[in-house]
């Protein structure tokens, strides 16, 4: 116990921990927040779920109980119907029976003459006629007993006449069911009796009544009762038939469900049955013209005990299945833990590299301004002083000096353009972009008036409308004199050069493109073509610092697009490229 109250403890712990974390940490990179909000998630989920499991269980459990309560209900009404069938059938033969033999010609003959050994003959094969009948006799119309079967001394001449029996059937002089009663002969056993007038001419001479043991009604009907559970025969005082009883009492009379039953009506409820004294489920009605009532109760514990072992069961495996999930919680969470502390390490580590990776890029963009900017004085020199050589000395120089002079020049130039490109390149660092919305295509055709020489007269240049984006626009224009400019470079050579500038929209995404038909390119070499002084042609058929498309790459890279290119040798190159985000 104390092991497992120390593990509760740790687990609760260690879930506070994980929750409450990034309350109390300072910040974190976007990894440790992401971690954070999977603890949180992960917690949440499996209270969730817990709560959510705890909810199905409760709900089976309810919907379990009402639909085994309602088809026992179901159940119990329909054998009640059943019951009230079989006894009323049952009273009906009890009636029918004293009704045949009071109406038979010899029996009133005999009364008439009384004739003791007929009349007693009659009595016999009344008795003898069915196994629940247990004795016969006839009273004259006073009440007084005249004859008997079995014979008991003790009772001839006996005023009956107080007998629920003869107050019933004098009142209606017709076959009435008395109440359970305890007869006077024969040992004295609790008894049911159907009491028959014996008519002749209009004359009341007697009463035929013969008797069935309450013992023999109970052990009948009760081999018609549910498992578990009873059958019970009441009379009009609401005392039960009852197999084993000393005396029957009217433990139903007060009864409220037995009431409605004897006041005629139908229906099922709850209540402690008086005889089992169980919390039962009970379904009653009425037995007419008999006014007796028949009562179906089945204990309430037994009755639901079916439920009460599902509900069990269901609450067994709940908890099992939390309590695996507990488990697995827990070292789900100590996971997440352990990552998080490997995965602080490392941010940690990161951050360190980053500060000095960006500390190296400051420190390397310094020193190409620097050098860049350096370089230029003495370049501005040698171009300076070799342009005063080639004019003012001319005539007194060699034409071998000259030519060197010239190369000297050249050189000196392209030494400047690349300074400058390098200086461009290097500022891109430091550019803060200023993002906003723009039109190209004014840009483009700023562009084209700045860059097209005599030179590329003839070039066919196509344009389409060109979509607005969003995007820093001098950057922008960078991009696009870059562009524009190579491919007026590589298609001079062309018999027709032709360059179209455009743009397509691939679902959310606007690609523009600047497409020649020069030289092109063998895409085996397509790696190079963004990289700083990378060239794929000779610098003597195409002058350039290899610098432009490192540019053109820098800036679309910042604005968080791509650029890529599509080509064959001698039929020409496409540039393609997208703003990412910015757009």
């Amino acid at each position: 116990m104390e092991s497992e109250t120390s593990g509760l403890h740790r687990f609760v712990a260690l879930a506070r921990r994980l929750f409450f974390a990034s309350s109390t940490s300072g910040g974190g990179t976007a990894e440790a927040v992401l971690s954070d909000v999977a603890r949180r998630v992960t917690l949440g989920v499996l209270v969730f779920a817990a709560l959510l499991f705890a909810l199905l269980i409760f709900l089976i459990i309810t919907f379990a109980h009402r639909s085994i309560e309602q088809e026992l209900t179901r159940n119990n009404a329909s054998m009640v119907g059943l019951v009230q069938q079989v006894v009323g059938e049952y009273f009906s033969s009890f009636a029918d029976m004293g009704r045949l033999v009071s109406q038979r010609p010899d029996l009133i003959d005999a009364v008439r003459e009384r004739d003791v050994e007929r009349v007693r003959a009659h009595l016999r094969a009344l008795v003898a006629s069915h196994p629940d009948n247990s004795r016969a006799f006839i009273a004259d119309a006073g009440g007084v007993l005249r004859y008997d079967y079995p014979v008991d001394a003790s009772v001839l001449g006996q005023d009956f006449s107080y007998r629920d029996w003869y107050r019933g059937v004098s009142e209606d002089q017709r076959p009435y069911l008395s109440l359970i009663y305890q007869r006077a002969a024969l040992d004295a056993p609790y008894v049911v009796a159907l009491a028959t007038p014996i008519r002749s001419d209009g004359e009341i001479l007697g009463y035929l009544v013969y008797q069935r043991t309450v013992q023999g009604l109970a052990a009948w009907i009760s081999r018609y009762s549910p498992q578990p559970g009873a059958i019970r025969m009441i009379d009009r005082q609401g005392t039960a038939a009852q197999i084993q009883a000393d005396k029957p009492a009217d433990l139903w009379a007060d009864h409220e469900l037995a009431r409605r039953a004897l006041a005629g009506n139908t229906g099922t409820g709850h209540g402690m049955d008086p005889q089992s004294g169980e919390e039962s489920l009970i379904s009653y009605g009425p037995v007419e013209p008999f006014g007796w009532a028949v009562v179906v109760s089945r204990p309430w514990n037994a009755v639901f005990g079916t439920a009460r072992d599902l509900a069990w069961h269901i609450v067994g495996f709940a908890l099992l299945a939390l309590l695996i999930m507990g488990v697995m919680g827990y070292f789900w969470l100590r996971t997440l833990m352990q990552y998080q502390r490997s995965l602080e390490g490392r941010n940690e580590a990161v951050n360190d590299y980053a500060e000095r990776l960006h500390a190296a890029n400051q420190e390397l963009e310094s020193f190409t301004y620097s050098v860049s900017h350096d370089l230029r004085s003495p370049l501005r020199a040698m171009n300076g002083f070799s342009r005063i050589l080639a004019e003012e000395y001319r005539e007194e120089l060699p034409e071998k000096a000259r030519r060197y002079i010239g190369l000297v020049r050249e050189n000196a130039v392209q030494m400047g353009q690349l300074v400058d490109d390098l200086l461009a390149f290097s500022r891109l660092g430091r550019h803060s972009l200023k993002i906003q919305s723009v039109d190209p295509n004014p840009i483009v055709s700023e562009v084209l008036e700045e860059i097209v020489t005599e030179e590329d007269r003839n070039s066919e240049i196509q344009r389409q409308d060109l979509d607005a984006c969003r995007a820093d626009a001098s950057l922008l224009r960078q991009v696009f004199s870059n562009l524009i400019s190579n491919a007026l470079k590589y298609s001079r050579k062309s018999e027709q050069p032709k360059i179209t500038i455009g743009c397509e929209t691939q679902g959310d995404e606007v690609i523009y493109y600047v497409m020649d038909n020069g030289v092109g390119f063998d895409m085996t070499y397509a790696h190079k073509l963004f990289g700083v002084f990378q060239r794929l042609h000779r610098a003597e058929d195409f002058p350039g610092t290899g610098v432009g498309l490192a540019i053109v790459h820098r800036i679309v890279d910042r604005h968080g697009g791509r650029i890529w290119a599509e080509a064959k040798p001698d039929e020409g190159a496409t540039f393609f490229f997208t703003l990412g985000r910015s757009q």
